[in-house]
């Protein structure tokens, strides 16, 4: 069964929201982090687990980030 785009758009609000509130998530780690979800894994891992799945990879992403600068 396909997943909905307006599934998949309502969970991609929570995922943002929750990283924003409980991570100090930012615009910039946001980004990187949707542009790798979306290019390896493809729109509708937005409806992932998020401590499974989607926390790992945000993190992933921002220590990425910070390694950078």
């Amino acid at each position: 069964m396909a997943i909905s785009k307006e599934m998949i758009i309502e969970s991609r609000k929570h995922v943002c929201n929750a990283l924003v509130k409980y991570f100090d998530a930012t615009e910039h780690e946001l980004a990187h982090f949707e542009n790798r979800l979306v290019i390896e894994h493809g729109v509708e891992s937005w409806t992932s687990d998020f401590a499974d799945e989607l926390l790992p990879m945000f993190l992933e992403v921002r220590n990425e980030l910070n390694n950078k600068v």
